[in-house]
């Protein structure tokens, strides 16, 4: 049985402590993660997003299932690895080194929550190689709704500086030469393909579709972010049933959430447009689609 700290206990020590502490405290404990990881587990689940889609929420749940591990070191309170996406370059050791330890007779799982694993264009493919039996969960939310949160957070965190139709207008001119980069050279990491790609994430059918294309369907469990907002008790009751774990009822308090962002009716129109297209896909896609789509 896992031992599960207070969120809100560990980040208090973590802010405590002086930066230079805590850098020499991550690479020792790192570096522990690394020497014992031939010992350790493979990624049991990934919770791949979408961005602004509940995935904090979801993965803050899942934490308080006893079955459940965090990822190691526990006291670093990360959700995800990012190996598939930001970080190709570190080595499949510092990967397993993230997750538990392997113990007989024991039912505790990991995974973990890297929402850029969604649109990556290479991710899927690494997260296959690494562990083919992996279960994939991912949410998805109406896309001009999460369009104009995703917006609205960039600017929040300092990554944005145009007006949102600007953004739009100019996402391609933006995004487009990265996208090609990306392709041609697997190793590099792209801050505006992450970021700034507030139409291109909404793009479902086109993303899902990789991972459809390296792993079984019944690996793969697609969940609509309204019914996690609406109704969290019934929709983490189908992912627990889905990883194998007992059933368990987490606080269910929303987590990294925002007020509703404030829309303009000529962008909203023009996403409505652009988006119908990408919603049929979906709806062709998934024998369950979302009910926006």
């Amino acid at each position: 049985m896992t031992t599960h700290l207070d969120p809100r206990l560990v980040r208090g020590a973590k802010r405590a402590l002086p930066r230079p502490v805590k850098d020499v405290a991550g690479s020792g404990l790192r570096a522990v993660g690394m020497l014992t990881s031939p010992l350790r587990r493979s990624p049991d689940f990934m919770l791949i997003g979408a961005k602004r889609c509940g995935s904090t929420s979801l993965w803050t749940y899942l934490l308080e299932h006893p079955q459940v591990a965090p990822l190691f070191p526990a006291a670093q309170h990360k959700k995800g690895t990012h190996w598939f996406d930001r970080h190709p370059e570190r080595s499949a050791a510092w990967y397993r080194s993230h997750f538990p330890l392997r113990r007989p007779g024991s039912d505790v799982i990991g995974g973990e929550a890297s929402t850029y694993y969604f649109t990556h264009p290479h991710a899927a493919r690494r997260a296959a190689q690494v562990a083919p039996e992996v279960k994939v969960i991912a949410l998805l939310r109406e896309p001009v709704a999460r369009a104009f949160s995703h917006y609205r957070d960039e600017v929040k965190l300092g990554h944005e500086s145009l007006s949102f139709a600007e953004a739009i207008a100019r996402e391609e001119e933006r995004v487009a030469p990265e996208l090609a980069r990306l392709l041609a050279d697997p190793m590099y990491y792209s801050h505006a393909h992450e970021h700034l790609t507030y139409l291109s994430w909404g793009h479902y059918a086109e993303h899902l579709r990789r991972w459809y294309d390296v792993l079984p369907a019944e690996q793969i469990l697609v969940l609509q972010s309204e019914d996690l907002f609406a109704d969290p008790a019934g929709v983490f009751h189908r992912v627990t049933g889905f990883l194998g774990l007992r059933p368990f009822d987490a606080a269910y308090e929303r987590h990294n959430a925002a007020p509703s962002a404030r829309r303009d009716d000529a962008s909203s129109e023009f996403l409505r447009e652009h988006y119908a297209p990408h919603n049929a896909a979906l709806r062709a896609l998934l024998p369950d689609p979302p009910t926006w789509a």
